[in-house]
Formats: C-alpha cells, structure tokens, sequence
C-alpha cells in the first residue's frame, strides 16, 4: 500500500508520518506511552505508520499529548484541521475489506495484503491516538463515523472467515468501547440546534452498541440510539423527503447516516431485538436528553409490528428522501448545489470519477491536476436505499450489484422494508395569491432563447417547499429555483445566500450554476465570499447582503424571509425582503424562451440580469466552481 492520497483537495500527497515533522510517540503523554509502544508491537514488518494528526496541505500537526477538549483550529491561515479529521474517518478501509473479497472470489491469494492493511491501520491508529487524547477525538462526529467504518471493515471480513493476528479482535473490541464512551459522555446535543452532528453520534452508537458482545453497557447504547434515531429523523427530514439544513450536500451525508443505521436496525438477532423491547433505564450520562424514553419503538408498519421498532412514518420518510435525490441530480448526473459541500460522507462504499480531460486546482500545491473521485453523482445514495426496500415501484432506479446496495442489504440481514405508495407527479404550490407588480415595481427582464424542440415537451414540476426548492424537468430543460428556509429551524449553518438564486441546464450543458462552497476554515475570507449573494445567480443590490454573514461562519441571518408565492406548470413567483423591502422573481418556461424577471421597488441600484449573466464563467457561475471540498475548476 503506497500511503498516498487525494484528500479534501490536497492533490496526490504521501500520508505515511515519515513524510511529515512527526514521529510515532513524539507526542504522546506520559500515561499513554506504555501502552501505546506496547500496541505498537503488533503491528506488521515493513509497515509505513499514518500521520494521523497532519493537515496533508499545510503540513500542520496537532499534538497527540494535548486532551481533546483543549485541542484548538481555526486560529491559523491556511491549516484545515478537517484534513486530520477526515483521514481518521477511515473510510479507506470497508474499500480494503472490498478488494480482500473481490480477491477472494476470484481465487487469488494476494488479498491477505488487503486483510493485513486494514488490521495495521486500526492498531496504528489505536496506538498513536490514545482515547481522548488529540485533534481526532475533538468532535463526536468524527469518533462515530470512525467507529462505523471500522466496524464495516470488520464485519465484511468476518463474514470471509478471516484469521487475524493475535490480539487483534481483543485490541478492535475495546477500542470500540472506547469510542463509544467518549460519544456517550459528549454528544453533540443542543435542545435547539442539533443536526448531522448530533445525528452521526447516535448512529455511532447504533453501530457499536449492535457490534459488541452484549452488555448492559452496549444495550444502553443501542436503545438510546434507536430511540433518538426516530427522534431525530422525524426532526431532520422533512415532511417533502429533504433535510432539514437546506443543504443538498448534508442531505446526502445526513441520509446516508439514516440509512445504513436503519440496516444495522433492521438486521438485529431476536436476543437484541428482545433486550431492545425490554430496555427500560437510560444511562447516566443521557439523562440531559430530555426525550430519551419518549419514543416508543416496535410499533412498526402492517405486517411489521411488533418486530422492527420503526413506526409506519419512519419509512415513507426515507423513501421520500430518495425521491428529493433523485428530483435533485441533473440530466448531466450532478446534483444541484444547495448550500455547503464539504465533501463530508459517512460511508464511501461505491465511487465514481471525473473524466481525464477534467483539470482542478489543488490546495496544496496550487498547481493543477485531475481530481479522481466525483463528489456530485448522489447515485449511490439511491442504491443504499433501495437496498432496504422491498422494490421502489420504478421511483428511482437502483444498481443491485452495487456496494452500496449489497453491504444495505447484508447489514439488514435481508429483511426489508414495504415501499410506500407514493405519486411521482409534479407537484402545484402556491402559497397566496400573486400581486399585480407591473404597475407598482421597476421590472428587469432576461430572455434566454433555445431554438429547436419546445422546452415544454414533457414539462413536470416538483416542488419541495419544506427545503425551498422548486423544479421544472422537461425534455430539454431542468430548472431550479431556490426559495425558502435557510435551515436548522433558522440557524442557517449550512445555507448560502442563494435566495431566488436560479440553477439552469439546457440539453445537458450546464447554463447557469451554484459555485460551492471550496472551503471552511482554512480561509475565512474565501467561505464567506462562497457563501455571498454575489456567488450566486440571485436578485443583487451593490454592496448588500440580503442575510447577514456578521453571525460567523456556521450562521446566517434569515432577513431575506424568501416565500414562493407561486409554481405551476410554466411559472414561479417568489419574494424575499433582504434589502429592505419587498423585492420579487418571476422564472417562466416558455416554448424556446426562459424568461426570468425581476420586479424592483423604484430607485433601488440593483445589478441587472444581463450584467450577471454577461458575468458567468463557462461553466455558468459567477465564480470558480467548486466541485469539492478544496478544489477548484481550471
């Protein structure tokens, strides 16, 4: 294994520790070092040991000695302290446990290298980031999705029959244990702005609590986190099937949590499922959680009840989440970008790439190359959950050969779960009756003309107004048009300035387009610039902000207060008050012509619609696209 990678933007850069001012045991504290020069041993000949504490770009490196709590990021220009964390998700290792099985099915013996990998990365790793100690113990989030990945890994080789190395399962045990304390003892729980953080700890917990052998302790864990699972999926996901943190990005990594949970779920023995039913006392270190035995499971769907703890709902919500995916990717096979990408997944079982032609700049070295993975296409999302379902009744099509589907599938232990009937209609919205503006409103009119087959030929809509989102599909045209909540009950952490913002393709080219997101804290300038009016394809007053962008990075202030007055067939009408007063968007579908119109009160120095769309780049944005986390188109 070459220990090379491609992370976050980083380009192709080495990962071994060797490659960095960082050394095995250089900062491990007193208490620790024993132990870890002690685990240490295990590990195999010839073995090049991870800097797990390194940002690969600025090659900035925290300190395993310093206690999690203390650790800081974010005060430096330039360091990412995502980099460390999301290299210590592991997500390289179920691909490991892949490979051993397609070795295996295919008759070759080389694959132990693959089962040899996986074990040496998990005791490296166990041995240089001792519990609580270091940047990868910082958030909850990071442990659970960790914890997860190890236990994908792990169970895809059991079920291979492999043989580890002595000590090995001993060693993997306890630390799952230790990683499920130390989510235990700090979830990421507010009783007013949880999210995908909170989310992630408890599917964390799901995941450990079903993996380890049976103890009051794992027990506690696994209710807890059946419970609050339901809880918050009843919270996150919206009545439409979209998530809750106006975000097509988080509604891929906040699905994929829900989904492969519910698989771990879903595939419990009948002992488990009976110490589930008969769980009654939370754990000391719940109790703050002020709906912990308000849920009450087993009251399952038709046919179910009684032997899954899901109710009827449960499901009818995900497969809507299904559905939004699917209303979100474009014809190009992209999902269109709504709000923060930072490229976070849960579980990364199935990839698909960019052509060779396509050229990136990279972070770290600022030069360009090609960016492999292809962060965009959520097709994977839709085989995860079909794999749950008994069919999707042709809703979305699903690859049963696929990873995602198969590791869903086994996970539940082939049960699944009945699929709703839902209408794959478009949907008609309208929230009041439209004003006459001609007379009261300074109107600004672009016409963007397509010769050739009508634009209406096939023409549906779908509207999401849970999300704020509102599309046209045609034979020719996908369309859509941003308005509505900002996200998280109004916090707006994951949202952007888009408000009326436009996302256009004809014929499958790419016409009008959100940027991304490119970064977080490595330049603050660069996230609030991302997350601007000016980014977006929006109604733009010079040198205003139609929410304020002074409340940090992770909140937005919501004076825009958008509202979709309108969606038919051919027309959307919406209106938002983030200047001042009441400003309003038309978009219509017309036989060869989108028409988009602004209606401005009078004397208000907007930025006309052919000057922004004089303004976008080839690719349809008003600034570098970003079609990652850290990277940016050429």
């Amino acid at each position: 294994m070459s220990h090379q990678g491609d992370l976050l933007g980083s380009g192709l850069v080495p990962m071994n520790s060797s490659s960095y001012k960082t050394r095995a045991f250089n900062s491990i504290n007193i208490a620790n070092l024993v132990q870890s020069r002690s685990i240490s041993k295990m590990l195999g000949n010839g073995y090049q040991r991870l800097a797990w504490h390194t940002d690969f770009v600025s090659g900035y490196t925290w300190s395993s000695r310093r206690w999690y709590k203390f650790i800081s990021y974010g005060k430096h220009h330039g360091v990412d302290v995502k980099v460390p964390w999301e290299f210590s998700r592991c997500h390289q290792l179920p691909h490991l446990a892949l490979c051993f099985a397609g070795d295996k099915s295919d008759g070759k013996v080389s694959g132990h290298r693959y089962v040899d990998e996986v074990q040496n990365q998990i005791i490296d790793f166990v041995s240089n980031n001792p519990p609580s100690y270091g940047v990868n113990w910082r958030t909850s989030m990071d442990v659970a999705i960790r914890a997860s990945n190890w236990v994908v890994a792990y169970s895809i080789l059991k079920a291979l029959d492999v043989k580890f190395k002595d000590g090995f399962e001993e060693l993997y045990s306890n630390s799952l244990m230790s990683h499920g304390r130390h989510i235990a003892n700090n979830l990421e729980w507010d009783p007013t702005w949880r999210a995908n953080h909170y989310l992630s700890n408890i599917v964390g917990l799901i995941f450990i609590g079903a993996s380890l052998p049976d103890c009051d302790e794992a027990q506690g864990w696994l209710a807890f986190g059946v419970s609050q699972l339901i809880c918050e999926v009843e919270r996150q996901v919206n009545l439409d099937g979209s998530n809750f943190e106006a975000s097509t990005s988080y509604h891929r990594l906040s699905t994929e949590m829900i989904v492969y949970a519910t698989a771990v779920v879903l595939g419990l023995g009948e002992q488990r499922l009976a110490h589930l039913q008969n769980f009654k006392t939370p754990l000391t270190c719940f109790r703050k959680i002020s709906n912990v035995v308000d849920i009450r499971l087993f009251e399952g769907p038709p046919g179910l009840r009684g032997k899954i703890p899901f109710p009827p709902w449960y499901f009818d919500r995900l497969f809507a989440s299904a559905k939004f995916v699917d209303a979100v990717t474009m014809p190009t096979g992209h999902v269109v970008l709504i709000g923060d990408n930072d490229s976070g997944r849960f579980l990364k079982l199935s990839l698909t790439f960019h052509g060779a032609n396509e050229a990136f700049l990279h972070s770290s070295s600022g030069g360009y190359g090609s960016l492999g993975e292809n962060l965009l296409d959520h097709g994977h999302l839709l085989n995860a959950i079909g794999g749950l379902f008994e069919t999707t009744n042709s809703t979305f099509s699903v690859d049963k050969r696929s990873a995602d589907y198969c590791i869903v599938s086994a996970l539940a232990k082939g049960r699944k779960a009945p699929s709703p009937k839902l209408d794959r209609a478009g949907l008609l919205y309208q929230e009041e009756t439209p004003p006459d503006l001609s007379r009261r409103y300074d109107a600004d009119i672009l016409n963007l003309d397509y010769p050739g087959a009508s634009l209406r030929s096939g023409l549906f809509s779908q509207a999401y107004p849970d999300f704020g989102l509102y599309i046209y599909r045609s034979d020719r045209v996908y369309l859509a048009v941003r308005c509505g909540s900002i996200g998280q009950d109004g916090f707006g952490g994951h949202a952007h300035n888009d408000q009326l913002s436009i996302t256009l393709v004809v014929d499958c080219n790419v016409i009008i387009n959100d940027p991304g997101t490119y970064t977080y804290t490595r330049d603050i300038s660069l996230r609030q610039r991302y997350r601007s009016v000016q980014a977006h394809f929006a109604p733009q007053v010079n040198g205003l902000e139609p929410g304020s962008l002074e409340m940090g990075l992770w909140r937005l202030g919501d004076e825009a207060k958008a509202v979709c007055l309108q969606f038919d067939e051919t027309c959307f009408l919406g209106r938002h008050q983030g200047y001042g007063e009441n400003m309003y968007r038309q978009v219509r579908v017309l036989d060869n012509t989108i028409e988009i119109k602004d209606f401005w009160p009078s004397g208000v120095d907007f930025k006309t619609l052919k000057e922004q769309y004089d303004s976008l780049s080839e690719r349809g944005t008003l600034l570098r696209f970003c079609p990652a986390y850290g990277v940016l188109c050429e």
